[in-house]
């Protein structure tokens, strides 16, 4: 298709949604047919002979490797500075091209690390040269008068005063700051005068012997722009190793070149010859007679390195130069990747000049520590402008005939300049990043919202929908009413998943999944779009919000609103039918040879999913499986993935949630995640089957370790106003207790262990000096009310002797505790000192919740409490003996409460799930991530498949146990308990 004829908006918009790694170029690459591309070629070679009659092709350039390399590196340098120039406000350029190109410049280290600033801009300088002498000589002339300059290393014969000069040109000053004070010290030390005496005379030309000479240096021609190149990087002798010298090293805004220049030596030196011995004649600064303007600059810029030799960050400070004619105040500005910000020059001495600085850390008995540290932060590169530049830039003969020779090749070439060539980029990129701009815009972002609220009501269901409150009956819908959810859905999948603002982020899922609860077709689509997407690379929302993306609040997000969809889809009948169905088709094949290669069916083909003849929820589950057998490899974030199972896995038997179960285990999710957890330790049953899941450690991380950075096609909106690209640095393949728990908690829900999900005991509710605040839930008030109650000998007060009764009869502490504790907590939490009421003893759990919620999910569970923080029954907790009632063990309460609550089970676990409930390796990984949920998994187990083998493995492991301390004998305790 001819995109000409495509209106120039819709040719900037094409955007590439799936292509290879690395080569997402961001536009559609058409595929031309053979009449096209000759018809192109002939117009393009017609419209170049007419216009200048030449005939020569591009092609037929004669140029070496490096050659090319060189002209690519000046091609993307133009690109970088069109970009920057024409490039809309608030646009961010990504220089990756630049770097690839600088391959060419050999740098010391890989171009994607970091290496020395002043090295590449000298290389840079000095590479670039080389295609600009070629194809265009009058910018090779600028950039050689702009930069260049001339340092002559003189000799002067002391008998015969002959002086031979020997010219060198240089792109900067190389200034050794060791044991420096400022500039002028460092500039001095390379003027310093050496005379050659003794042995050390050198031959002169004149006298044609060896005789006592004066070596001198100096500045022969300055240049527009003067680079010092701060010398902070050194050997030390001493280990070998590069240090970085962190020494102050003072400069000013201002710089006279005159004592460094070659006139300026000579003109010292003819002063002091015409002196004499006249002590009486005024002294006159031999200096004076050069013009203070031709050899004044003027500060413009600073590059700054934060770090050490072996790494560190660069960033920059550069004056405003667009106020040339002085009659505003100069403003500066800092550079740091994409934040420009505004500097004060006045700051310059405390950020740039570098040293050693005084810390002040005040202890709370007023002492105050003084530390004296080094600072990191230090100039490395100096940029002066010359206050009256230089207005010609004619070079030399030599120069000119030896640019001259290429004039016959350039004659056959049509020529043009960067801006040409890159202007449809530019406005491609400027047109993509209002796009973006527009997406992430608030006012645009609240105008979708409000669409959904009036919709879908949501403003009546905020408030519901942290507490998983399915309303009574579905929303009536109108026709536009499921367009504006699907829109909405797609809007928080592919655009403010990615946004940095968690608030809107917050209130948009709270919406969303009001709306989802409240429209089973709404759920239905998402879930199918789900589905279809399982198919795509770099649109797939389940696996970018599973595996890929970096960022928790994001991928939590996208797991609440997953799940709530599947919760709405399941009350569509035909969507439940075509479940069950899916679930069938998973028994007809070789059971073995489904763990190994997901089932893929009739029922599973995409296109059939609209007419339920295929089970978009099962799709789901396939696709879920196969990214477990994926998870060791994305280790950071299938914790996230765990959490959707456990929601799913806790949906309501009477919304469908048995036969959603059903086809999770018939699907071997359960023992997919057993797998997880053990890796390599896994039964050998699993690990024959779930290779994957059941990777080690070491080979997982082994084979992460080049990815740990997530890649660009992760981030479709890369370098746009609002997105977020940070990145999780961890390096180690272990997982952390979080993501146990959550692993567990999905197993205990899909085998159908009531209760099983941890309910949340606290909420943040702001920082206090920079130190997250916390308070209990409802829920957990509401349980610990209960508590404090069952604890009283009053009616609403607790005294001492409840209070003890609270810590030592019922269990919280296993150590005695002291009267002085208890008359303590009634200090504090109590009123009058003596009595604790309901407040105080709520105030004392939420101290406790700053620091250690684990204790408060404890002492629940003591009392009785499930997971999710219903009780277990009275007959449960207590037995009575004559008429005294004494409290079960807790590992017994859970046993007779796993025993009265079970039912006929609806369906089967599978073999190998049952294989890795009876591994004792399993409760040696989940026993201390959370004892409790570890016991009620224990008592299903005992109560519905044959416990033998655990028993076998939990007596082997007694017997290697070391002394009675050991936590094996704390787990094979736990487990025989609960047999």
């Amino acid at each position: 298709y001819d995109l000409s004829k495509l209106p120039q908006e819709l040719q900037d918009e094409f955007k590439l949604s799936e292509g290879r790694p690395g080569k997402e170029t961001g536009v559609f690459q058409v595929l031309r047919t053979d009449s096209m591309e000759c018809a192109e070629e002939s117009k393009v070679q017609q419209s170049i002979e007419q216009s200048s009659g030449n005939t020569m092709k591009p092609s037929d350039l004669k140029e070496t490797e490096d050659e090319i390399a060189y002209r690519c590196l000046l091609e993307e340098v133009q690109r970088t500075f069109v970009h920057l120039d024409q490039g809309s406000r608030g646009r961010v350029f990504d220089p990756r091209s630049l770097v690839e190109a600088s391959a060419c410049l050999k740098l010391e280290f890989d171009i994607w690390q970091q290496n020395d600033a002043s090295e590449f801009a000298m290389k840079l300088l000095d590479k670039l040269e080389v295609p600009l002498k070629r194809w265009s000589p009058s910018h090779f002339k600028y950039l050689e008068h702009t930069f260049r300059l001339k340092q002559t290393k003189q000799k002067l014969c002391k008998e015969c005063g002959l002086k031979t000069n020997r010219e060198e040109n240089l792109m900067n000053i190389d200034c050794q700051i060791r044991g420096k004070a400022d500039i002028h010290e460092a500039l001095s030390t390379m003027c310093e005068v050496e005379y050659m005496e003794g042995d050390n005379k050198v031959f002169c030309d004149n006298c044609k012997k060896n005789c006592d000479t004066i070596l001198r240096t100096a500045i022969s021609a300055l240049p527009d722009m003067l680079i010092l190149s701060l010398k902070r990087f050194d050997l030390d002798y001493n280990t070998f190793e590069t240090v970085k010298l962190n020494s102050r090293c003072a400069f000013d805004q201002s710089l006279n070149m005159k004592k460094y220049t070659l006139e300026g030596v000579e003109a010292v030196e003819k002063a002091s010859m015409s002196d004499g011995d006249d002590d009486n004649q005024a002294y006159i600064d031999p200096l004076s007679v050069l013009p203070d303007e031709d050899y004044e600059y003027k500060l413009a810029g600073v590059l700054v390195h934060h770090g050490v030799a072996q790494g560190g960050h660069y960033y920059s400070f550069i004056r405003d130069r667009s106020n040339s004619d002085g009659k505003q105040p100069d403003k500066w500005f800092r550079f740091d990747d994409d934040e420009v910000t505004p500097f004060d020059a006045s700051q310059i001495e405390v950020e740039c000049f570098g040293g050693k600085v005084k810390k002040e850390t005040k202890w709370p008995n007023g002492q105050v520590n003084t530390v004296e540290t080094e600072q990191l932060a230090n100039a490395l590169m100096l940029f002066y402008e010359k206050v009256k530049p230089t207005k010609s830039y004619a070079t030399d003969n030599d120069n000119d005939t030896e640019m001259g020779e290429t004039a016959e090749s350039q004659a056959d070439l049509v020529m043009t300049t960067g801006v040409d060539v890159f202007e449809d980029d530019v406005k491609r990129s400027n047109t993509v990043h209002r796009s973006h701009a527009f997406l992430f815009d608030s006012e645009f972002q609240r105008f979708l919202r409000n669409l959904l609220g009036i919709a879908f009501h949501t403003d009546q269901m905020i408030d519901t929908i942290g507490e998983s409150v399915v309303p009574d009956t579905p929303i009536l819908l109108d026709a536009w009413h499921v367009p504006i959810l699907e829109l909405c859905t797609s809007f928080f999948f592919d655009v403010l998943l990615h946004s940095v603002d968690q608030s809107v982020l917050i209130n948009w899922t709270k919406s969303l999944s009001g709306s989802l609860l409240s429209s089973p077709v709404g759920s239905q689509w998402v879930v199918h779009e789900l589905a279809r997407r399982t198919a795509t690379i770099n649109s797939n929302w389940i696996r970018i919000f599973a595996s890929d993306c970096p960022e928790q609040a994001s991928r939590e997000a996208a797991m609440q609103i997953i799940s709530y969809s599947i919760r709405g889809a399941l009350k569509e009948s035909k969507e439940m039918e075509a479940l069950k169905k899916w679930t069938q088709s998973w028994t007809q094949p070789d059971l073995h040879q489904l763990c190994v290669n997901l089932p893929v069916s009739q029922v599973d083909d995409l296109n059939k999913i609209d007419a339920f003849e295929a089970s978009s929820l099962g799709i789901l589950i396939a696709h879920i499986c196969l990214l477990l057998e994926l998870a060791p490899r994305t280790w950071q974030y299938h914790s996230d993935l765990c959490v959707l199972l456990k929601e799913i896995g806790s949906i309501p038997t009477a919304e469908g949630g048995d036969i959603l179960r059903h086809a999770l285990a018939t699907a071997q999710v359960p023992a997919r995640l057993i797998s997880l957890l053990l890796r390599e330790k896994s039964p050998a049953q699993l690990q024959a089957v779930m290779p994957g899941a059941s990777l080690s450690h070491e080979i997982s991380e082994a084979i992460m370790r080049p990815y740990t950075t997530p890649t660009a096609h992760v981030f479709p909106l890369v370098n746009s106003v609002g997105t977020n690209t940070g990145a999780n640095t961890g390096t180690s393949s272990l997982t952390s207790p979080s993501d146990h728990t959550n692993t567990l908690e999905a197993i205990a829900v899909i085998v159908g262990i009531r209760g099983a999900k941890n309910a949340q005991l606290v909420i943040e509710t702001g920082q206090v000096k920079g130190i997250p605040m916390f308070d209990l839930t409802e829920k957990a008030k509401e349980a610990l009310t209960i508590v404090f109650n069952e604890c009283t000998s009053q009616q609403g007060i607790m005294d001492q002797k409840d209070v003890m009764n609270f810590m030592n009869v019922y269990g919280i502490d296993t150590v005695p505790v002291s009267p002085q504790r208890v008359t303590n907590m009634l200090t504090k939490y109590g009123k009058d000192s003596r009595h604790l009421t309901v407040d105080g003893f709520l105030m004392y759990y939420r101290d406790i919740s700053q620091s250690n919620t684990i204790q408060i999910r404890s002492d629940l569970h003591t009392f009785g409490f499930r997971p999710d923080l219903s009780r277990r029954g009275k007959d449960t907790r207590i037995y009575a003996v004559g008429e005294r009632e004494i409290p079960y063990n807790a590992i017994e309460s859970v046993a007779i409460d796993t025993f009265s609550m079970m039912e006929a089970q609806p369906f089967s676990i599978g073999p190998y799930a049952e294989a890795g409930l009876a591994s004792i390796h399993l409760y040696h990984v989940v026993y201390f991530t959370d004892s409790h949920l570890t016991e009620c998994l224990l008592a299903w187990v005992a109560l519905h498949q044959d416990t033998s083998r655990l028993l076998v493995e939990t007596l082997k492991a007694l017997y290697t146990a070391q002394g009675w301390g050991n936590e094996s004998v704390q787990i094979c305790t736990t487990v025989r308990l609960s047999e």
